[in-house]
């Protein structure tokens, strides 16, 4: 019974390993919005007019947009998908930081937001984003 779990292990870690990460894999395994209350600003995953993926951020009571991430303003855009939930990380020459979202296995529709600054390595924030409406499907498989 033990080789056998240790097989499905290695078959599980190899499948997620070769995973070729996009934004749109993504929006269809997390979508929604989600509150950032130290900034009164709102994280929207989903697609944008044209139908591509996006992360938006934008004033939680105006709704004016900051600015949208998309794969073609993401460095180093990489995700997984494991028995602990989903990462993502990106990084932003834009605004020189970089960011990871994680959304745990747990029933919660809560995301956790790390943004680190290139020029100091230590995470200067790290919160929880409330989840706040739009598509509520945030589970690992949709």
């Amino acid at each position: 019974m033990k080789k056998l779990l240790a097989l499905v292990a290695v078959a599980v870690i190899g499948l997620t390993s070769a995973f070729s990460f996009s934004l749109s894999d993504l929006v269809g395994k997390v979508s929604g919005t989600w509150k950032d209350a130290n900034y009164n600003a709102t994280w929207t995953i989903g697609t944008d007019s044209t139908g591509a993926a996006s992360i938006k951020i934008a004033d939680a009571t105006t709704g004016k947009v900051y600015y949208t991430f998309k794969e073609s303003n993401m460095q180093n855009l990489d995700g997984s998908v494991g028995l602990d939930g989903i990462t993502v990380t990106w990084k932003s020459s834009v605004f020189g930081k970089s960011y990871k979202l994680v959304k745990g296995a747990s029933l919660s529709k809560d995301l956790e937001l790390t943004i680190v600054r290139d020029w100091d390595p230590a995470p200067y924030e790290k919160q929880p984003l409330t989840w706040v409406g739009g598509d509520a499907d945030v589970g690992i498989e949709r």
